[in-house]
């Protein structure tokens, strides 16, 4: 409850403060949802004794964008991912580690406006900071049933707090007169150490790392 009480607190702050430039500079809001794959990198496998694969979750949330210039745009972005790695041990079974997010993304984007076209091309970079929600694992035994957990019954400790580095590119198809279909791919490189366990050796990390990939729509706030 605190990690989630946590989490929506910033992003109350952060809604605000998009609620009082709003009357300043032109604002772009947009609703999205797509699919994330994500993985663990760092030391994560050598950990676990395990490879690791990626898990195919969801994910969705809105934006804000301020229109700084008519080629740059900070966005606000808000959503829940869900991150975490699959893993399987010949002969025994499979599983997943599932840990869920929200994020709060802040990526300054290029625009690349295409006279005459309806079609405006983006790329962007910045950084995220993310709130774990929760983490569960799932095993299911070769030829047996699924069995749910939360983390911290099988040993796998994790810090509530995460961030990193996102970078991204899309593509806004304009309908109407200010709407427009957004389709984005972007990618998570998490730098935060997110492993918890004391008794973990020095030096060894786990990081998340994850591709989201995005569909939504935009529409204008102000001008």
């Amino acid at each position: 409850m605190k990690r989630f009480l946590g989490g929506m607190a910033l992003v109350g702050l952060l809604l605000s403060l998009a609620g009082t430039a709003q009357a300043q500079v032109p604002v772009k809001a947009s609703i999205f949802g797509g699919v994330s794959l994500a993985s663990a990198g760092g030391d994560a496998e050598d950990m676990l004794g395990v490879p690791l694969s990626s898990r195919l979750g969801f994910t969705g949330g809105a934006q804000i964008g301020f229109d700084l210039h008519p080629m740059f745009r900070l966005p606000l972005a808000v959503q829940y991912v869900q991150k975490g790695a699959k893993f399987e041990e010949t002969g025994l079974g499979e599983g997943t580690i599932k840990l869920d997010y929200i994020e709060v993304r802040l990526p300054l984007t290029l625009k690349i406006p295409m006279e005459g076209s309806p079609i405006t091309p983006r790329i962007y970079a910045g950084g995220y900071i993310a709130f774990e929600m929760s983490c569960k694992t799932s095993v299911t035994p070769t030829g047996g049933t699924a069995v749910s957990a939360d983390c911290v019954d099988d040993d796998i400790l994790t810090k509530s707090l995460d961030y990193g580095a996102t970078f991204g590119a899309g593509v806004d198809f304009g309908v109407g007169a200010t709407g427009a279909i957004t389709l984005d791919v972007v990618y998570d490189l998490g730098l935060a150490n997110i492993d918890d366990d004391p008794t973990t050796a020095a030096g060894m990390t786990v990081k998340n790392q994850a591709w989201l990939f995005l569909l939504g729509y935009q529409f204008s706030l102000g001008g």
